[in-house]
């Protein structure tokens, strides 16, 4: 019985170390994969059975870049850079950085920049991410006549109509990247210049005076938003005034046109004008009397009466 009982105690203890040994080795199996995918420069994206607080969001990969505008670039440039963000330890240097973004480069902008890398071997350890950017950048234009053109859109911009003091910011933004920095100062002026007029007015009949670029945005976005309102009670007005009108029109042509109808015969089968006319100063053609017409003269009605009534022959 004894015998027994040592046997089994033996058995499972050899289970044991059997399921020891293939823990460790699938421990050192996931640190190799780690391994390879940071020297790789991918970050392992946990699956969804992850929990807990060291559980994060996958990195998302930036579309491909193929050098078509400035504003690709400048999407694609953002798109590493938040990746960057997402995992600091995996991409603590700029060669990581660098080395990572020319996978996701295609078509011309790939091929000039692999024969670059190759032709400067020295320099592939102290490349940094900003001359990476630039030389894409670069690629698009030549950088003085790009320099002179974002200068020349900067001194044109102007907010249009329809597009709101937001995102006429972001663009003043997008401009001034490319340009020597201005003082914060000039950064607020240069913006309150460009926005549109009633909004200038607007802002300047204001208690409230900004004290940066950013407040100045914020208030010029509400009172945006009641000269909007403001217009749409004023249209809404002008539409109910003008239907007013317009049913006051009618409503006095019907009432004209029912009095005309009513005054167009007497009784007598005269037009009503002519019974109320002053015949004071008129002179009858008959007796030449003022005071009445023909028609109406008492004398000629008199020598109508006392003519004799014709008689016929025996």
């Amino acid at each position: 019985m004894l015998k027994a009982k040592l046997v089994l105690l033996r058995q499972q203890n050899s289970i044991l170390a059997q399921t020891n040994s293939e823990a460790t080795g699938i421990e050192n199996d996931d640190d190799e994969i780690s391994v390879l995918l940071s020297d790789s420069g991918h970050k392992r994206v946990r699956s969804d059975t992850d929990h807990g607080p060291s559980a994060k969001r996958p990195i998302k990969e930036p579309a491909a870049y193929k050098g078509k505008s400035i504003k690709e670039h400048g999407d694609f440039t953002l798109s590493c850079e938040l990746a960057f963000l997402q995992a600091p330890s995996t991409y603590e240097d700029d060669v990581q950085k660098v080395t990572w973004a020319m996978q996701y480069l295609e078509g011309d902008p790939r091929d000039r920049w692999v024969n670059w890398w190759r032709a400067n071997a020295d320099e592939q350890t102290t490349v940094t991410w900003t001359f990476f950017t630039t030389f894409l950048l670069n690629l698009l234009d030549d950088p003085i006549a790009r320099l002179l053109d974002t200068h020349e859109a900067y001194a044109n911009a102007k907010q249009r109509d329809g597009q709101t003091a937001r995102a006429f910011l972001t663009y003043m933004e997008t401009l001034e990247q490319q340009l020597d920095p201005y003082t914060l100062k000039q950064r607020l002026y240069h913006y309150y210049s460009r926005l549109r007029p009633e909004l200038r007015i607007a802002v300047t009949n204001h208690n409230f005076v900004p004290t940066d670029r950013e407040e100045l945005c914020n208030l010029a976005t509400r009172l945006e938003k009641n000269i909007k309102d403001g217009r749409r009670v004023v249209v809404e007005t002008t539409t109910k005034e003008k239907r007013t009108r317009a049913s006051g029109k009618a409503k006095q042509h019907t009432q004209q046109s029912r009095t005309q109808a009513s005054a167009v015969r007497t009784d007598s089968g005269r037009p009503a004008e002519r019974s109320k006319l002053d015949h004071s100063q008129l002179e009858c053609y008959n007796c030449h009397q003022k005071g009445h017409i023909s028609p109406n003269c008492p004398k000629k009605k008199q020598g109508n009466r006392n003519k004799d009534p014709i008689r016929g022959k025996a």
